[in-house]
């Protein structure tokens, strides 16, 4: 193979592996709040399949409908039967290394990233997640979205 076609798979190479590693825009329902967009990585195709033991990146935009000195965070997931259960974390401080400074401010737009670990005993399973931003007068933003849990 000469330097040219050497050089053309390489850099086709890291085109494919930049693109598989993008962030996909997916369709939510608003459960509160106005919200303006929600991507997933990764994410080749809906619902999202996600591998247990690896980390999925949650980016939310939203426009916040309130003034508040804190942002908390809950992601849960929705099973049979309306059954709610929030899934456990070390620091639900929606403002601390999520890409939002508070206090928030009512009408100003804003977008929250936050690295999800999907536990390796986490079941196999189609789910929706549901991940919901509460400040000091109530819901800022809410999303659901279905998700895959996959080996």
């Amino acid at each position: 193979m000469n330097g040219t076609a050497a050089l053309g798979v390489l850099a086709f190479a890291v085109t494919i592996g930049a693109a598989t590693a993008q962030a996909r825009q997916i369709s939510f329902k608003s459960c509160g709040g106005t919200v303006k967009s929600v991507q997933m990585q990764p994410c080749s195709s809906e619902p999202c399949a996600i591998k247990r033991g690896d980390t999925a990146r949650i980016d939310m935009a939203f426009t916040s409908n309130q003034n508040s000195p804190t942002l908390v965070m809950v992601i849960s997931a929705l099973l049979e039967d309306d059954l709610e259960l929030p899934l456990p974390m070390t620091d639900s401080d929606g403002c601390k290394g999520r890409g939002i400074q508070c206090p928030l401010q009512e009408g100003t737009a804003y977008t929250f990233n936050y690295k999800l670990k999907i536990q390796p005993f986490y079941p196999k399973m189609n789910t929706t997640a549901k991940l919901n931003l509460t400040g000091a007068r109530g819901t800022v933003a809410c999303v659901q979205f279905p998700v895959r849990l996959v080996d």
